[in-house]
């Protein structure tokens, strides 16, 4: 469905190794830092305690944080975790395994996209520059719900793409032959398959991102000229309705009426009504689920979200899509190319348009988006050392590649600052630990040896006045990437290592019972869910923290410092500190006993 045009000589076994190779590499860069570190907040020592409770428990149905419903998504994230906890055991690199997998899938199908409209080069260079790109390497091998939302959505894009993109059109005269019928067959399918999955990750959002953006720019392009568009568009979209509602039934339903019959129409209702609706709005109930953001948000948020390739948005917009350089249809695949590019392109800004709308916002958010970018981005760094290449494109080559130098060696300069104490919020001793002069010294030798090699080829593109070909500029951000998620957060992880708290509970408040906790956040609540598997006694205010002191004079009670140091007065000097991460973690917890206990 996504091969595009095969190379000259290729048979079965070549597209077959080209796939393996495709894949292998995809794997590689997507599971590379899955180990590197602990669970991090935020997110991840909720999500993974919800997939060791539903693997534990049994019960697919109702997701749990310490035994309480947790309504706020649909299953599909838990269930990958509960599978891969069963295959491999309970850790925190199996827990991140479903995200990794997730994130290779979508590094292949953004490849399959890029080599359809630009050939193989292309294809390879988008699957480059989305894994180097800041929040998707950030975001895509974590411990979350988001990672097979952002699979799904990219394959419905895939889908359209097919769809728009197929020689001939599904309600024109002749129907563009058999082989273009089974390929849009198989994008409808595809479409149709990905859109309950895409729920069932993350419920309404997930339809309203995989099918709206999509669906919204080929009804507003309706009226355009042209074999694709015009009076097909509806018959383009009527088959999606026909197959896509059965299997959306066939799909989501067995979990609906599992939920109903476990908790009853009120949980549904608040899975997949209430927690939408309460994101969307910006009322005082609606606070609660928090990230409350302006409008604009994403304005700032995604172009920092897209670097470095933000930088290069403006070129690869204006780029014309690729070929692959064979004769005889290339004006035709051009076109195809350029109508699937402007679907990506148009699909990408309408959806973000669509998450500016609600009052709840974040960056994670717009990672689904991302692979559209890619791919665009991908086909601009195929053709900049070809003719039509403008001074734009140059200028903007040219930047990106004293970035690529840039970068590590400010990565450098600041671990360099941290262990001698220059930020607040990195504790310079557990840093000073990891990051000794001799592991400070290599990485320096390092980062000075790769800004020196690009800044000699920079140098030479100025002399010259040629311009930087796409693998030395795609290579350069994904090796950064590659050793940002295995040694920087390796170093880093020292300071935000939540098992040593467990550790201490575990040592201090031994036994099966419940773990007394002032003011827990969802971190706290699933970090303590995950590595102990004891229940949480939730203490919400100063005088439920009395009451327990009154009651369990020999207690312990877990808390953030923060917390801690927002206690009144009196009742903090009842407290002795039995452990106490100051100095020692970035938001460091502690653990308190009554005074003279």
């Amino acid at each position: 469905m996504f091969a595009g045009q095969a190379p000259r000589g290729g048979g079965r076994m070549a597209r077959l190794a080209e796939l393996a190779g495709v894949a292998l590499a995809a794997a590689a860069v997507s599971f590379a830092g899955i180990g590197s570190h602990s669970l991090w907040t935020p997110d991840e020592p909720r999500d993974a305690a919800i997939g060791k409770a539903m693997w534990a428990s049994g019960d697919l149905a109702m997701p749990r944080l310490d035994g309480r419903p947790f309504l706020e998504k649909p299953p599909l994230a838990w269930w990958a975790q509960a599978a891969a906890y069963r295959a491999f055991g309970v850790s925190d690199t199996v827990a991140r395994v479903p995200s990794a997998l997730c994130a290779t899938l979508t590094l292949l199908v953004t490849y399959a996209l890029g080599r359809r409209l630009g050939g193989r080069r292309a294809g390879w260079l988008a699957a480059g520059a989305l894994a180097s790109t800041a929040e998707f390497s950030e975001d895509m091998g974590r411990a979350i719900v988001d990672p097979p939302l952002v699979l799904m959505v990219t394959l419905a894009y895939a889908g359209f793409v097919v769809l728009v993109t197929a020689p001939g059109d599904a309600g024109a005269a002749g129907g563009g032959g058999g082989g273009a019928s089974m390929e849009r067959r198989g994008a409808e399918l595809l479409i149709a398959l990905a859109v309950p999955l895409a729920f069932l990750a993350k419920g309404v959002v997930g339809i309203g991102l995989a099918l709206g953006p999509p669906v919204l720019y080929l009804l507003a392009t309706a009226g355009r000229s042209g074999p694709r568009q015009g009076p097909g568009t509806v018959r383009l979209l009527a088959p999606l309705a026909l197959l896509g509602v059965p299997l959306f039934a066939v799909l989501v339903l067995p979990w609906t009426v599992a939920l109903v019959r476990e908790a009853g129409w009120a949980a549904l209702r608040e899975c997949l009504v209430g927690n939408t609706v309460g994101r969307l709005l910006a009322t005082e109930a609606g606070r609660a689920f928090g990230h409350r953001q302006p409008f604009w948000y994403y304005l700032p948020a995604g172009a920092a979200a897209l670097l470095p390739w933000s930088l290069a948005l403006p070129a690869g917009l204006r780029a014309a899509g690729g070929d692959d350089g064979n004769a005889g249809s290339a004006a035709a695949r051009r076109e195809g190319a350029e109508d699937g590019r402007r679907l990506l392109i148009a699909s990408c800004f309408i959806g973000v348009a669509l998450l500016s709308l609600a009052a709840s916002k974040r960056s994670l958010y717009l990672v689904p988006l991302l692979p559209a970018l890619a791919v665009p981005i991908g086909l601009w760094l195929d053709r900049l050392d070809r003719a039509e290449g403008s001074r734009w494109d140059r200028a903007t080559a040219l930047l990106l590649l004293v970035l690529a130098a840039i970068v590590p060696a400010a990565l450098w300069i600041g671990a360099w600052q941290a262990v001698r104490g220059a930020f607040s919020s990195f504790p310079a001793a557990p840093l000073r630990a990891e990051l000794t002069e001799s592991r400070l010294a290599i990485a320096g030798a390092v980062a000075a040896a790769g800004a020196a090699l690009l800044l000699v080829r920079c140098a030479r593109h100025l002399r010259d006045g040629t311009t930087p070909t796409g693998p030395w500029l795609a290579l350069p951000f994904l090796a950064i990437a590659l050793v940002y998620q295995t040694a920087i957060k390796a170093a880093v992880d020292p300071l935000k290592n939540l098992h040593d708290m467990t550790a201490a509970i575990a040592r201090l408040d031994p036994g099966a019972g419940p773990v007394a906790a002032y003011r827990p956040s969802e971190t706290t609540l699933g970090i303590i869910g995950f590595d102990l598997g004891r229940p949480i006694q939730i203490l919400s205010g100063p005088a439920e923290v009395d009451t327990f002191l009154a009651t369990r004079p020999d207690g312990r009670l877990v808390l953030s410092l923060g917390a801690f140091r927002q206690l009144p007065p009196p009742l903090r000097a009842r407290l002795r500190l039995l452990y106490d991460e100051t100095g020692a973690k970035a938001s460091p917890f502690a653990i308190a006993c009554a005074l003279g206990r």
